[in-house]
């Protein structure tokens, strides 16, 4: 992986608790390019949520493919492998999610959904401009906490002109069910997460 670059969340989350089933690390570097990698990590479902128009929230679940792009910024991005290629918009997700109309008319987002609800995950992430925004839910469906404001962001730059870094949410209890990244308003990708399988 990259130098770790923390860009912290600061929402009503806490510190994540000091018992720790078992700490997964879900790299790539096993896999070849085109390879599934929606269910390849224990405890956690990976998926794509794609909607280019409408006014109502009706997304396309696609699956995690290594190396995938398929978003005008992929040109410019760094041969660093994505798990799914660039995510956008999510913003524009939320707002759609939300119920608000206008953001249904375009957005790929990232989603990793737990087998049981973990008290901290980490994902790794490149960027070009926008660095990456996180929601994360309960296993109720309320949003716990949202990177979308208030995050602290420290980050690097790679001589492709391409941002790493990673971005960390973590909860006294073990609450977080459901989490959903991409950049606000331009392109990240997702390199590897880290979580808590509980």
């Amino acid at each position: 992986m990259y130098p770790r670059i923390l860009l912290s969340c600061n929402a009503a989350l806490g510190l994540a608790t000091a018992a720790q089933a078992e700490v997964v690390t879900a790299t790539q570097a096993s896999y070849p390019s085109g390879s599934n990698v929606s269910n390849a990590f224990p405890g956690v479902a990976l998926r794509k949520l794609r909607q280019l128009s409408g006014t109502t929230y009706s997304p396309t679940v696609l699956a995690v493919i290594k190396g995938t792009c398929n978003y005008g910024g992929c040109t410019a991005m760094s041969s660093v492998s994505a798990m799914g290629g660039n995510s956008y918009l999510a913003s524009e997700w939320h707002d759609c999610f939300n119920g608000v109309p206008w953001g249904c008319a375009g957005y790929e987002v990232f989603q990793a959904t737990f087998v049981n609800p973990t008290d901290f995950v980490e994902f790794e992430f490149s960027w070009l401009i926008d660095p990456p925004t996180l929601y994360a839910y309960d296993a109720a469906g309320n949003e716990i906490a949202s990177c979308a404001a208030g995050c602290t962001i420290t980050r690097q730059i790679l001589s492709s002109g391409e941002y790493v870094g990673t971005i960390r949410m973590s909860s006294t209890t073990a609450n977080i069910k459901r989490v959903v990244t991409g950049s606000a308003a331009g392109s990240s990708r997702v390199i590897g997460l880290q979580y808590n399988r509980l």
